[in-house]
């Protein structure tokens, strides 16, 4: 029984890390877009859309890469490769390959932004 507590408190503190992971990798690309803006202090109906948006985009990002981040999360598991380094690395190959599908496989022809 203390097994199963100790694998259930594991995975929600998995999930708790895949949530801000989410929420961190929202905020970046908002930076990313939003970082030349000239913010008008005041402007409220601006800051709650960004804010939308910023949540938005966090739901969107946990959805597209729950699944494969959780084979990824149990493989590390499995092999007991807890550390923040093996993560780091299975989370940038799950980026190169997302990268890599969205983009429609690479190739020759698609070499350039069309």
């Amino acid at each position: 029984m203390n097994r199963v507590l100790a694998y259930l408190g594991r995975f929600a503190v998995i999930l708790a890390g895949f949530a801000s992971a989410c929420l961190a990798g929202s905020v970046f690309l908002h930076m990313l877009v939003l970082g030349g803006y000239d913010w008008v202090v005041g402007e409220w109906h601006l800051e709650m859309t960004v804010w939308f948006s910023v949540l938005f985009v966090t739901a969107l990002i946990g959805s597209i890469c729950f699944l494969p981040a959780m084979v990824l999360i149990v493989i590390a598991e499995i092999v007991s490769a807890r550390g923040w380094l093996a993560y780091a690395l299975s989370g940038g190959v799950l980026g190169v390959l997302f990268t890599f599908v969205l983009r429609g496989g690479g190739g020759p022809e698609r070499t350039e932004f069309e």
